[in-house]
């Protein structure tokens, strides 16, 4: 009895493994069928459902290689995995030109996603610039309909996609408009940086001078203001971008001049006068004649003023010369 009841054991255990195989092998069969059926469709013109078709194969020979490591699955699932990242692509730029902005940027995200996980890293880089491009172009729309928080979320994305130097722009310009100069700083700095990384002098300088130029005028019109310690600090933070521009070591000179502080007026000034351009050192050399008479450097100022002493600032500084400093 016993030996007839092991007998059906064997027998049923047998049956069972010959069902698991026929019906693996059945399911791969569809696998290849559903493949075949992808590939037809993409050369009829038909991706969508071609991508659907490709997905549904990959779920398939996927699940059979996890169980089984069936090779043939495997590589099923290895020839698939190669093509659904660039559909995906291709498909985000069919829509895109088709001006469906929405399924374009959803199958972009799905490229991206898919590009990550098989490890394309030829089509993830193509479809970070894409996303970039997808994500500045709504920044852009964002600003000019003057929803500035918006813009900025959306610049923040495109620069996180592609470090893309168009959005890097129009960061700053919004930062600029909102006043927000602390954020300003950060992001002229990043700006300045992923033009570097990407070897874009005209964009670097282009970086460098909105900064510099905002903060310049942040200091004109502090001073104007008569708050001099933050003109100082918007001053200086204009020459920390743009450290050629004569007009802001200038403004410098006379604001550390109004506070007695000789030595750093002396120190800017020198600076600013490598930048000044030939007939219009006047001024500089009439700070530095101030600040070496209030230093109580009688022969430098002398001297500062005698170079001083042309076109409109001429009368002025022979009189310090004579009448103050009373130079001999």
């Amino acid at each position: 009895m016993q030996s007839i009841q092991n007998y059906f054991r064997v027998v049923f255990s047998l049956a069972a493994i010959l069902f698991t195989v026929q019906l693996s092998a059945q399911t791969l069969d569809s696998a290849k069928v559903l493949y075949n059926e992808g590939v037809a469709a993409i050369q009829e013109g038909n991706d969508e459902l071609g991508i659907q078709k490709l997905e549904a194969s990959l779920d398939i020979s996927t699940s059979i290689f996890k169980s089984d490591e069936d090779p043939e699955a495997e590589a099923l699932m290895t020839a698939i995995r190669e093509k659904i990242p660039g559909l995906y692509y291709q498909q985000s730029i069919k829509k895109l030109k088709e001006k469906d902005m929405n399924a374009g940027y959803n199958y972009a995200v799905k490229a991206e996603q898919k590009a990550k996980e098989y490890g394309d890293n030829g089509t993830l880089e193509k479809t970070n610039n894409l996303l970039g491009n997808i994500y500045y172009s709504n920044a852009l729309a964002r600003y000019k309909e003057t929803k500035l928080d918006e813009a900025l979320a959306e610049v923040g994305k495109s620069i996180q996609e592609s470090n893309n130097l168009k959005a890097h722009n129009l960061r700053l310009v919004i930062l600029k408009d909102q006043s927000k100069d602390v954020e300003l700083v950060e992001a002229a700095k990043a700006a300045i940086a992923a033009a570097e990384a990407q070897n874009d002098q005209d964009s670097k300088q282009k970086f460098s001078q909105l900064a510099g130029t905002y903060f310049y005028n942040a200091g004109v019109m502090a001073k104007q203001s008569g708050d001099n310690a933050k003109a100082i600090e918007k001053v200086t933070t204009s020459i920390e971008f743009n450290d050629q521009n004569a007009d802001s070591y200038y403004l410098l000179t006379t604001l550390y001049n109004s506070q007695s502080n000789w030595d750093k007026a002396i120190a800017v000034a020198n600076d600013g006068l490598k930048y000044e351009t030939a007939g219009n050192q006047a001024k500089f050399y009439y700070e530095l004649g101030t600040a070496y008479y209030g230093k109580g450097d009688s022969p430098s100022a002398c001297q500062a003023f005698t170079k001083a002493a042309v076109g409109d600032y001429a009368e002025n500084a022979n009189y310090q010369k004579e009448h103050v400093v009373k130079c001999q």
